[in-house]
């Protein structure tokens, strides 16, 4: 994944914005989180590998890369509150997709 020629979309929510690169057209859908302080970054060696099978989403969370900073601060409880896990994964899981935890 270069940054020079994938290029970010973006998506808004209430005040925050998320930024993410999106690769690929499989039947299986995969979101790569990257670790603290990386980016999505972090999977550029992956991406590519994945692409060919799989329907890739590789976001930078928020305060992270090109995404906004919460509001009420960047501390663990903020980010955890903040309204970003459903925006990426929606209220509730796919059909045929099961949640684990």
């Amino acid at each position: 994944m270069n940054p020079e020629t994938v290029a970010y979309e973006s998506l808004g929510i209430g005040d925050m914005r998320f930024a993410y690169h999106r690769a690929g057209h499989g039947r299986v859908p995969i979101i790569l989180l990257h670790g603290w302080p990386q980016t999505c970054w972090a999977w550029r060696r992956v991406t590519p590998r994945l692409s060919p099978v799989c329907d890739v989403v590789v976001p930078d969370l928020p305060g992270f890369g090109y995404s906004s900073k919460p509001e009420g601060g960047f501390d663990k409880k903020t980010v955890a509150a903040s309204q970003w896990p459903p925006a990426v994964f929606g209220p509730r899981p796919a059909a045929g997709v099961s949640r684990q935890g």
